[in-house]
């Protein structure tokens, strides 16, 4: 309740109420004692009647009470009238900062001189320990051109919850989840990225504030806005401000300044307040610009100092120091680098995205020789990312670039690791996993063919966001500002290379209702209004109203010779690029499929490699018949996968005509009379048996609308195989051939897959992460209870059993052939699993089928690989600096 005029608190009187907010109501008052006009903040009940928290408080006011600075309004002492506790705070006329910034931005002159007393009086407090934490307009007074910075250090003395007014300059606001304390966090629009996230808050933030202050007087709006307390926040972790709304004769060193203040990354900005007063001063003292750095043109337009390193390096690369080369850009503030991978250290997992870029752009991380690799842009050379070995997938950054999340493929595991290495931390066990962006919340969203799926970055079970519709394909989603829509890429689940069929489609979450925006894959949201999206080879770029979720205008091509893998079945065709918050573009350069060419290999058991056909083609995953004379074998091109036979003693491959779209993973029937295969075609998947020759057309055996994997058939005519979604889940069923229905063979929430029958039928061999790795099992056929026996004992996939049942062959962790010995008739291990000799980056292997196969005579091994002279020779990463200046540039964006 207000008080009245001529009311008495202690030697005070009150003379009006001034105005209201989260830390008090505050009224003009006369001392009468000393005769002089004080401001009065009566504290909140809450606030006043807490013990401990008034005890926190009066430590800290005398602290306060010591700052001795002309721009700071000071703190006379604490006054307590009955119930009533009170500041008594010094009275300060004039106009407060937001309501000059009212009327409108002010003039350049009048803003750098008000910006620099602000900055005087912040650095003044920092050198005697103390953080305003709340820094905004409305705390600032201006009086004939003094400027005078009210409640200093009062957001940490108070400690106390703030009421939610106006968003702009809005009392301070409290974190949910300190409420027991009501920790002050600070104004919405003011607030700093750590502040947002609820990290601690030291001088770091009071810089990001006074950054938004300035840019705010110069602009007439802060620099972060949104309809809501949440919209702004997201607007700050995510977003950039719209540096074209500066005033286009603003000394540059001021526009550095802002830059410098605003960057997201704490570690980027002005390491001390002094840093940007002496910047002010310099623009004051030099309002033409001479001796300041070189004009820029907005944010996109400046050099770090980690680009700054990066340029030498192009230096140096010139004279052969370093594998920078530099290509110059006609608008010479688009710097555009490339990186070439070393030698033999080509891209990996290609049917997977590969690359990624942290948010503030000081890191890219990528897929290469079956790890993670990490390039900070302060360094030549990139490095391994220790713990990542294997088949990792799918990098993603976390907001603060500490972290990278990322899917393993052999593993079936969605992790997390940080970026310096360790050990990887499992949050979900998946199938497979196409895009992932790890949001503010410390949420996960990930697409998968079951649809999209959010999960925490700390573990859990997954959460379905967008479920998919029959035939659907769900793949790299975003959440839009505002978290009420979702941005993802469908395609169908079969027919003829269906990454070709793509659309992107907005989905709102409450209702379901889907906006189909256009034909294209992978695409963005970015923070400049567009939408960026990817056609083959080349990057579009459109404005887009993200309210009305309505494209503004026709795409334009805005980057082309993105690397996109097509080769692989089921692939989206993923085109390899990321774009960090701060505008810039990187992508792996030059097509995953183009010109790959294969060999068809026979190895034997010390992995020596003859080849078995001299044509070359994409080749994977080779089945032999039974008696040596022919190999099935998959091609796969821009058309999709087919089927050719091998005829091994000729020496030629002809393609089988299956009528089908994508076929793939065969498998022949006991007496070689037919090869039995997958197609997806448009009604789903099926599993089909055809005369190898093709004097016979398909003939369907199995539908299902699950995702289906053939692995063995038995003497007797029984084919097992693994069906199941992308959802770290899958099972192994059983078929008799001429039968319609298949039986369960082994149904657990473990991800259990690759089954291959012993040579008499009595035992299935599989692979399973039930103990938290893939590790190679054998159970008996028909099921029965007795229970598994595990047969590798550190890691393994794609087992397969030689002719006599004698030995079981399996990968390793590692990706090297093992041999087990077996009794045959038990099939109890006679001795321990030996390598046979090291295959990892000399043959191609696939994750959901063993992608290899064994002679008759048990000796040798159908693989395929990939000769030296057909390793693809456009290894490279593109990073593009200052792009979105160019996209700007290039697709004007109505905002």
């Amino acid at each position: 309740m207000a008080l009245a005029a001529g009311t008495a608190l202690g030697t005070y009187h009150i003379v009006a109420f001034i105005g209201a907010g989260g830390m008090g109501e505050v009224y003009r008052a006369r001392d009468v004692r000393l005769g002089r006009e004080v401001a009065l903040k009566i504290l909140p009940d809450a606030f006043a009647c807490d013990s401990d928290r008034l005890a926190r408080f009066d430590r800290e006011a005398r602290v306060l009470a010591s700052l001795n600075h002309p721009n700071i309004a000071t703190i006379h002492g604490v006054e307590e009238a009955g119930d009533i506790k009170a500041l008594v705070l010094e009275f300060v006329d004039g106009s407060t900062l937001a309501e000059l910034i009212a009327k409108g931005p002010l003039p350049e002159a009048e803003a750098i001189a008000i910006g620099a007393q602000i900055a005087e009086a912040i650095e003044a407090a920092h050198a005697a320990g103390v953080v305003h934490r709340d820094l905004k307009p409305a705390n600032i007074k201006v009086h004939t051109g003094r400027v005078k910075v009210l409640d200093f250090g009062l957001a940490k003395a108070l400690d106390v919850d703030e009421a939610r007014a106006p968003l702009s300059h809005s009392p301070t606001m409290t974190s949910p989840a300190a409420t027991r304390h009501g920790v002050i966090l600070g104004t919405a629009a003011y607030m700093a990225p750590e502040q947002a996230r609820g990290e601690a808050v030291d001088e770091q933030a009071d810089i990001w504030a006074f950054g938004c202050v300035l840019f705010e007087s110069l602009t007439g709006r802060p620099p972060f806005e949104g309809r809501s307390v949440s919209d702004i926040i997201a607007a700050i972790l995510r977003s950039e401000p719209e540096w074209s709304r500066l005033p286009g004769s603003l000394h540059p060193r001021v526009r550095m300044l802002l830059e410098r203040c605003l960057e997201k990354n704490s570690a980027q900005r002005y390491h001390t307040i002094a840093d940007a007063r002496v910047d002010l001063q310099k623009a004051m003292a030099d309002p033409e610009g001479s001796s300041a750095p070189a004009a820029r043109r907005g944010k996109t337009l400046s050099i770090p100092w980690y680009w700054a390193a990066a340029l030498v390096a192009v230096v140096a690369a010139i004279v052969g120091a370093t594998m920078w080369s530099m290509s110059p850009e006609r608008d010479l503030s688009l710097v555009r680098f490339r990186d070439v991978l070393p030698q033999n250290n080509f891209f990996t997992n290609a049917g997977h995205p590969l690359i990624a870029i942290s948010p503030d752009a000081t890191s890219v991380a990528y897929v290469a020789a079956n790890r993670l690799f990490l390039r900070p842009q302060d360094r030549v050379e990139a490095s391994p990312i220790s713990g990542t070995e294997g088949s990792p997938t799918t990098p993603f950054f976390s907001p603060d670039g500490q972290f990278l999340g990322y899917f393993d493929f052999a593993q079936g595991e969605l992790r997390r690791i940080p970026v310096a290495g360790g050990t990887p931390v499992t949050l979900a066990k998946v199938t497979n996993v196409f895009g992932a962006r790890w949001n503010i919340d410390d949420t996960i969203v990930y697409g998968a063919d079951t649809g999209v799926w959010k999960i925490s970055a700390r573990g859990g079970a997954p959460e379905a966001v967008v479920r998919i519709t029959g035939g659907e394909r769900m793949h790299s989603p975003q959440l839009l500002p505002g978290g009420e829509s979702v941005l993802f890429t469908l395609r169908p689940s079969t027919g003829s290379v269906p990454w070709r069929q793509a659309q992107i489609v907005v989905q709102l979450l409450r209702t379901g209702e889907r906006k189909i925006i256009r034909a294209g894959r992978d695409a963005r949201y970015l923070p400049t209004g567009h939408i960026v999206y990817a056609a083959d080879d080349t990057l579009f770029a459109m404005p887009f109203d993200v309210n009305r979720l309505e494209a503004l205008d026709a795409p334009i091509p805005v980057a082309e010779g993105l690397r996109f893998a097509t080769s692989l079945p089921g692939s989206t065709g993923t085109a390899n690029y990321d774009i960090s918050s701060n505008g810039v573009l990187v992508y792996a350069q030059g097509s995953a499929s183009a010109t790959v060419r294969r060999q068809l290999v026979a190895v034997d058991r010390n992995g020596n490699a003859a080849p078995l056909v001299t044509e070359m083609h994409d080749y994977w995953r080779p089945r032999i018949s039974p008696d040596g004379s022919r190999i099935a074998v998959e091609v796969d091109d821009d058309a999709g996968a087919q089927l050719f036979i091998v005829n091994v003693k000729a020496g030629t491959a002809t393609p089988l005509n299956t009528g089908g779209s994508n076929v793939y993973c065969c498998s022949w029937t006991f007496d070689g009379r037919f090869v039995i295969y997958r197609d997806d075609r448009e009604d789903g998947y099926g599993l089909f048996r055809q005369p190898p020759d093709g004097s016979d057309s398909p003939q369907l055996l199995y539908r299902a609308t699950e995702d289906l994997m053939p692995g063995d058939i038995s003497r007797e005519g029984v084919l097992v195989f693994a069906s199941g979604e992308q959802t770290g889940r899958r099972s192994i069923l059983t078929i008799r051939i001429g039968e319609s229905n298949a039986m369960p063979f082994l149904v657990t929430p473990a991800l259990e897959h690759m089954p291959a029958f012993s040579p008499d039928g009595r035992w299935i061999a599989y692979a399973s992460n039930e103990s938290g790795r893939s590790e190679i099992y054998i159970r008996p056929y028909p099921p029965s209870d007795k229970p598994a026996r595990r047969i590798s004992d550190a890691g393994g996939t794609a087992p397969l059993w030689s002719p006599r049942g004698s030995e079981l062959f399996y990968r390793s962790a590692a990706g090297n052939m093992m041999a087990v010995p077996l009794h045959a008739d038990t099939a109890i291990p006679a001795g321990r699993a030996q390598e046979l000799f090291r295959a990892q980056g000399r043959f191609r292997f696939s994750g959901n089928t063993a992608a290899y196969d064994v002679e008759p005579n048990g000796q040798r091994f159908i693989m395929v690989t990939e000769p030296e002279n057909a390793v693809p020779a456009r290894q490279q990463i593109v990073v593009v600096r200052n792009w979105f200046e160019e996209l700007n540039r290039l697709v004007p964006a109505t905002r």
